[in-house]
């Protein structure tokens, strides 16, 4: 669809939704009015004040209802929107390490991380410095061509931790 073609299918769609509004709006107000003409006779005052005071409070408040939607629409600032999706959760970032740090595998040229460790420490697998890792992370790096193993032993350890073992 053309730049104008689109420009009138929204301009269609803006005077139906007008359109259906002010229908609406004139058909409450009318409603209103013709239940406060009721009240003010049951009262003994004059049906026609309560009519045109319940229609034109309705159809004002109406209107101006529907120009303060058009206007927080046009000003909402979307960025501030709470409605926006929420950034992606990372996890937390890996805690320090300690002088007792295994090194388990490095990542390679493969990779953004080439020559960033996956340590074993303190019971945790962590990409050094980045965030802690499960043995399963390891072995999908591992069959990706990713990482080289520091040794076959501890490729072996964290398959059977993989494992479950």
């Amino acid at each position: 669809m053309t730049d104008g073609g689109a420009l009138f299918a929204g301009m269609s769609s803006l005077v139906l939704i007008v359109t259906i509004f002010a229908i609406t709006g004139i058909l409450l107000a009318i409603g209103i009015g013709y239940w406060c003409m009721k009240v003010f006779e049951s009262k003994g005052r004059p049906g026609g004040t309560g009519f045109l005071m319940g229609f034109a409070l309705t159809f004002f408040l109406h209107v101006a209802g529907a120009v303060a939607a058009v206007v927080i629409a046009y000003c909402w600032d979307a960025s501030a929107s709470p409605l926006a999706p929420a950034a992606p959760r990372l996890p937390p970032p890996a805690p320090p390490l300690s002088p007792d740090a295994l090194t388990v595998a490095t990542f390679n040229s493969a990779t953004g991380w080439s020559g960033r460790c996956i340590v074993h420490d303190r019971g945790l697998l962590q990409i050094e410095g980045v965030c802690t890792v499960l043995p399963a992370h390891v072995l999908t790096y591992a069959r990706r061509g990713e990482i080289t193993w520091a040794s076959d032993a501890l490729r072996g350890w964290i398959e059977e931790w993989a494992a479950g073992g």
